[in-house]
């Protein structure tokens, strides 16, 4: 879960490259490690420790918008953060992002490892 400075950074950077529409619901506060299960025994040491992510790239599709981020473990095949998507939206669309674009300056965020169930 990123702090909210690092949630309200995510957004304004972002904003930079993209026009998030208006009536779409920002996101930007977390990044799954693994999906309705536990994290597993080896992460479990992690669990409110503090780490970093780096935004590498940023995806944009008619569902969602969404930044690839390195630095910490996940099962995702794009380990990304769902930055914002419509209003009858869901964050998983942004799995299914195919259009990402590097950044030329990375942003640095940071979170504390958590488990989150829904």
């Amino acid at each position: 879960m990123l702090d909210d400075h690092s949630k309200n950074n995510l957004i304004s950077y972002v904003g930079e490259f993209v026009n998030i529409p208006i009536k779409w619901n920002s996101l930007g506060e977390q990044k799954t490690i693994i999906f309705k299960e536990e994290l597993p025994p080896e992460l479990k040491k992690d669990l409110n420790k503090e780490v970093k992510l780096i935004v590498k790239k940023i995806g944009i599709s008619d569902d969602a918008i969404a930044v690839e981020v390195e630095g910490y473990p996940t099962t995702k095949d794009i380990p990304h953060i769902t930055v914002a998507i419509p209003p009858d939206g869901k964050p998983v669309n942004s799995n299914y992002i195919q259009d990402w674009e590097k950044v030329n300056d990375p942003l640095i965020l940071k979170g504390k490892v958590r488990e989150v169930r829904y």
